[in-house]
């Protein structure tokens, strides 16, 4: 509903085991923060349009940095902690691509989107849900 706002909370599960002692470590670099983009459905739009007419001009890191600082500049941005948070979201009547971004750590290295499963709030759905990360995926993969 327009103008009501929402909480949700993102948790980071995503853990990998290094080593023979079975350490767990975080695939998310620790210390970051997760960013939440609120994009708009044409900016994505716009973005993938590109990619299908000139896929050998986003062929390098530097020009998928560039179209990953496009999309960025052009979306709303919250921030959490690599651990998880919450954050509110108010709807309008836009259409909106939501999106999380992180920094990834020695186990997956730069900058990828992280993909999430969302559960709705089980007391109220209306009132919000949790996002957990669930995989780790660079810029260049998506």
């Amino acid at each position: 509903m327009p103008g009501k706002q929402y909480v949700f909370n993102i948790t980071n599960n995503l853990y990998a085991y290094i080593g023979n002692d079975g350490i767990s470590t975080s695939v998310i670099k620790e210390g970051t923060n997760i960013e939440i983009l609120l994009c708009p459905r044409e900016t994505m739009w716009m973005a993938i349009s590109q990619v299908a007419l000139f896929s050998n001009v986003f062929s390098s890191h530097i020009d998928i940095d560039n179209l990953e600082k496009w999309i960025t500049n052009r979306c709303s941005v919250i921030t959490v902690p690599d651990t998880g948070g919450a954050f509110n979201l108010t709807p309008t009547l836009s259409r909106y691509i939501l999106l999380f971004k992180a920094e990834g750590s020695f186990l997956a290295p730069g900058l990828g989107l992280c993909r999430c499963i969302y559960t709705p709030n089980s007391t109220d759905p209306k009132q919000g849900g949790e996002f957990e990360i669930t995989q780790f995926s660079p810029w260049e993969d998506w």
